[in-house]
């Protein structure tokens, strides 16, 4: 099994080149695009993002649960894929560091937000500050709206 440990502090430099035959590209898709076309086509739209600034083309995809198509690339889906591949796993940490980065970024942007502290999850510090400090354009406005109607109801 490989151990999921997420760096606090990782020195990722580019989405180029990181040594020899290791490379990673950094693809991402806006809370628009997520709330307009699913989380689950943004996941892939962002894959190919990602793949797109990847700098060298993969014989081979390795995706943890995903299947996607259109790429020209043969791909091979694995559930639990970063239980199973240092490959997916490694992604993992790149995308989850990346994240924190621009979490980070929108802290400083937003403060108030706690973006440094829950990372952008759903968490009830992050609720109550949109509840105290209202919806950004960063914000999934269909994760919100199960928010909302929950306050409604209560």
């Amino acid at each position: 099994m490989i151990q999921k440990n997420f760096p606090k502090k990782s020195g990722l430099r580019s989405p180029k080149g990181y040594g020899r035959n290791h490379f990673f590209g950094i693809g991402r898709a806006t809370a628009r695009e997520i709330d307009d076309i699913n989380i689950l086509q943004a996941t892939k739209l962002a894959m190919k993002r990602a793949l797109a600034n990847l700098g060298v083309i993969p014989d081979i995809l390795l995706i943890d649960a995903v299947k996607l198509d259109d790429t020209g690339i043969e791909s091979v889906s694995i559930i639990k894929g970063d239980e199973k591949s240092a490959s997916i796993a490694a992604a993992s940490i790149v995308a989850k560091v990346f994240r924190d980065g621009e979490m980070c970024a929108l802290a400083a942007e937003y403060p108030g937000y706690g973006f440094e502290k829950h990372k952008g999850y759903g968490t009830r510090m992050h609720l109550a500050a949109i509840d105290a400090c209202g919806v950004l354009p960063d914000h999934r406005i269909t994760f919100l709206k199960k928010h909302f109607e929950k306050k409604r109801r209560d």
